[in-house]
């Protein structure tokens, strides 16, 4: 990069705190704004997305001499994600996401149509390790269940219990549940429509269950709440967080004697899990998360061979045999 797009010293922390108008490239504010406008990227994905690159340019700059993004080599990239595993001590998990987000601002250049580096593109990301939350049984689910109505307040007993209601019951990601209005939940039937990552909408059903927990939740809490505004709230009337959930979750888990640890993800695995091992369609399952790709559910929802053996019975000619 040259000229006015040479990225100047900035640390890290004064790159986290400053607005778009201010980065040091003009092109990575452009970049910002199509990830926030047209992807629909969270501002936590952003902050991340942009300080992996502006790091990565540095690099390149002052370790590699390297002026133009187009000039980046393969090996070039390989020496950052070498220094980033075992200089800085990077997971294989995170390196490859640093890569995941150079090759984005690529596209992007690649889209405004700039000369692009093949080697980005072609660069070999690390193997990251498939780690997996391990799906628990249905009766420690209702363990953990049963323990969130035991605290203090009855209203933030019936919120947490609402909210693994969502988990498990319709798959939801944290986030999206902690997300929900009132006016989402008023106008549905017996399906919620859901807007996850990326701005996509998906719909998934909304049994009875679920809905007796959620409508449980709205006759107790002491707050009142715009329509449009997430209706799950903290213990001071504030939108609840995410950690404040979880660490009440962990707390039932293990007040239930469930020796797994139990997250928000791990109920939405488990959601997605034992399906699959009822005989649920793969494809079905795949809608119901909002994955875009069918190898992104396979990850979440690895047959079991229950699973396998009952498709073989299902399906081939002699299964029943």
């Amino acid at each position: 990069m040259t000229g006015k797009h040479a990225p100047k010293t900035l640390s890290a922390t004064q790159l986290l705190q400053v607005s778009g108008a201010e980065l040091p490239d003009p092109r990575l504010r452009e970049w910002r704004d199509y990830l926030q406008k047209e992807r629909g990227y969270s501002p936590n994905t952003l902050r991340a997305y942009i300080k992996d690159v502006y790091d990565a340019l540095i690099f390149f700059k002052k370790r590699c001499g390297v002026e133009n993004f187009s000039d980046i080599t393969r090996e070039h990239v390989r020496k950052r994600l070498q220094e980033l595993q075992n200089k800085e001590g990077v997971s294989k998990q995170s390196a490859a996401r640093k890569l995941s987000a150079l090759r984005s601002f690529q596209h992007f250049l690649e889209l405004r149509g700039e000369a692009v580096s093949p080697g980005v593109q072609n660069a070999r990301s690390p193997k990251k390790p498939d780690i997996l939350p391990r799906p628990i049984a249905y009766q420690k689910i209702v363990a953990t269940q049963t323990a969130l109505k035991n605290g203090a307040d009855a209203w933030v007993n019936a919120r947490d219990l609402a909210i693994s209601a969502l988990l498990y019951g319709c798959g939801l990601r944290i986030s999206e549940a902690l997300a929900l209005t009132k006016s989402d939940y008023r106008k549905a039937e017996n399906v919620l429509y859901i807007l996850g990552k990326g701005k996509k909408e998906r719909v998934v059903p909304l049994l009875q269950p679920v809905k007796d927990k959620i409508d449980a939740y709205l006759l107790v809490v002491p707050f009142d709440s715009p329509q449009d505004m997430p209706m799950f709230r903290g213990e001071k009337g504030g939108i609840l967080q995410a950690r404040v959930y979880y660490e009440r979750l962990n707390r039932a888990a293990i007040t239930a004697g469930v020796a797994e640890n139990v997250t928000p993800h791990v109920l939405r695995h488990c959601f997605a899990t034992h399906i699959l091992e009822a005989g649920g369609n793969l494809r079905v399952i795949q809608k119901l998360l909002g994955h875009e790709s069918l190898s992104a559910t396979e990850r979440y929802t690895k047959v079991t061979p229950q699973a396998a053996l009952q498709a073989f019975r299902n399906a081939h000619p002699r299964g029943d045999k």
